[in-house]
């Protein structure tokens, strides 16, 4: 059995529905088709920078990440530290003690003057640049 609507039913369900105020949408909360216009749109606007940014953390965090093919060497290396002087000075101290044993600070200036005695220090700076 099928069941028949008439416009005159549905007037008859609604009977202030045709009596609008001038401006008011028959949508009555929903708001004006404009309104909901503006609403996606701002929607959208929202989901595009959202992907802008997560595409924009993607592409750091592949920046930042050792061993990528197209990247800089200076990102792939992790940030070290200077040396201090005294750390500077304790390994100085650790290769002199290996070539030289265990000897007094006296007898080691010997040995540096009788081997190094007549070399400039930019002598010694230029060859240092060089390894």
């Amino acid at each position: 059995m099928a069941i028949e609507i008439n416009f005159d039913d549905l007037k008859a369900l609604a009977p202030a529905a045709g009596k609008l105020a001038p401006g008011a949408s028959p949508l009555g909360e929903i708001g004006s088709g404009q309104d909901l216009m503006q609403s996606i749109t701002g929607l959208l606007e929202r989901v595009n920078s959202t992907i802008t940014n997560v595409k924009e953390l993607f592409s750091l965090a592949r920046g930042i990440m050792p061993g990528q093919p197209g990247q800089p060497a200076s990102l792939a290396k992790t940030y070290a530290p200077q040396p201090t002087l005294a750390q500077q000075l304790h390994r100085a101290a650790n290769v002199l003690y290996g070539v030289y044993g265990d000897i007094t600070l006296a007898e080691l200036l010997q040995r540096l003057l009788q081997q190094y005695g007549n070399t400039k220090l930019s002598a010694i700076l230029k060859a240092l640049e060089g390894l």
